[in-house]
């Protein structure tokens, strides 16, 4: 179906190393219903009426999963933990390129993240100051190509700017979450006529 319908052709068309079919069809919708927090259509300036869709090149969702949390700081944690790896691509954007990236949590994660006091906003200042990667942790070529005036104790940001990080709820029960990095792609949404 990708190369007769999408045309996506190895070496021709689709130069992906390895390639994925989410690239081109992964779409998902908010659970505004059981989310603590206002939708990503009204935070980007749209009347909580409007339908929307928004359009962001990502890669795969990476599994959060945490059954053990008891309140919101623990799962941030956790969340903190699957976004600061080495090899994901907003890391290695946040040497060199740009990007955005975006969070779906689960109602369950949200909501006990939410009952501490955390506003959206909170949620992504917290991960944007704490989900990050210790710049020694790369290889020396690696930090003197994109940091080589930064000091060894510098600590890479999930996306170069807090605004390029994005917070949705998704899905039904249970404490499963992910994260979606990205790479030179920013979110766009535009009302649905």
């Amino acid at each position: 179906m990708l190369m007769n319908i999408g045309g996506a052709l190895p070496a021709k068309t689709d130069m992906a190393c390895q390639a994925q079919p989410n690239k081109y069809v992964f779409c998902i919708a908010e659970n505004e219903e059981d989310s603590p927090w206002e939708p990503l259509s009204v935070e980007r300036g749209f009347h909580r009426s409007t339908s929307t869709v928004s359009v962001v090149g990502l890669e795969n969702p990476h599994n959060i999963n945490d059954h053990d949390a008891l309140n919101g700081m623990e799962i941030l944690s956790t969340i903190c933990g699957t976004m600061a790896t080495l090899g994901n691509n907003n890391v290695r954007g946040a040497l060199g390129g740009d990007g955005d990236a975006m969070l779906a949590l689960g109602p369950e994660h949200a909501g006990t993240i939410a009952k501490e006091g955390f506003s959206k906003k909170d949620v992504l200042d917290y991960l944007y100051e704490h989900a990050r990667v210790p710049r020694k942790a790369f290889y020396e070529r690696a930090r003197m190509k994109h940091y080589p005036d930064m000091p060894e104790d510098y600590m890479v940001p999930p996306t170069i700017k807090r605004e390029d990080l994005h917070l949705i709820v998704v899905g039904g029960p249970g404490k499963h979450s992910s994260y979606m990095p990205g790479h030179m792609s920013h979110l766009v949404t535009r009302a649905i006529e």
